[in-house]
């Protein structure tokens, strides 16, 4: 099931034409800089998008003009590290050829953390969330503390109705869109 789901999500997302993504990137780092998980937070962890995937780089301008802490994935061995990040010039091609920080960027670790936004392949209204299938996401968040906000953000398309899940699936609090802002505990 989680397979046809990916396989059906992303077909749209490759189908998705990069102008109209850039506009429906921008109200979405509008929607989440407004919203009160990112405004309260001091340490954030975004993440380096590759293609397809909602683009963060206005977020983590945002985040350092407001005096924020900002984290972004380094990937080490089977684990999912946070390192601390001060210029998107210092993102250098990792793991999956995702853009990720360097090994000697400062580690940040998982209970400082405040808000985590995380990318997925798809989302449900009830928080639930597929990604490709690799783990890396959820035993971070497993690591991070109750006290950390975990949003999802996603096109408006990568809402479906329901997910399947497991129990080492860790759910959103929120979800951001293009369209809307979804409280997911409610």
């Amino acid at each position: 099931m989680k397979h046809r789901i990916r396989k059906r999500v992303l077909e749209k997302r490759s189908a998705h034409y990069a102008h109209s993504a850039l506009v429906k990137d921008r109200r979405i780092a509008e929607r989440l800089a407004a919203h009160a998980s990112f405004r309260q937070a001091q340490t954030i962890l975004l993440y380096a998008a590759k293609p397809g995937e909602v683009g963060t780089a206005a977020l983590f301008e945002k985040a350092m003009k407001e005096g924020k802490r900002v984290a972004l994935p380094k990937v080490k061995g089977r684990l999912m590290e946070a390192r601390e990040v001060k210029r998107w010039s210092e993102l250098k091609r990792g793991a999956f050829g995702i853009p990720e920080p360097a090994a000697r960027n400062r580690c940040v670790k998982p209970g400082e953390i405040d808000l985590v936004v995380v990318p997925g392949i798809a989302f449900d209204r009830n928080g639930h969330r597929i990604g490709f299938g690799m783990g890396y996401y959820d035993r971070f968040l497993k690591r991070v503390g109750k006290k950390a906000v975990r949003v999802g953000i996603a096109y408006a398309f990568q809402i479906v109705k329901e997910l399947p899940f497991e129990e080492h699936d860790v759910r959103m609090h929120f979800l951001v869109t293009e369209k809307r802002a979804v409280n997911t505990r409610a």
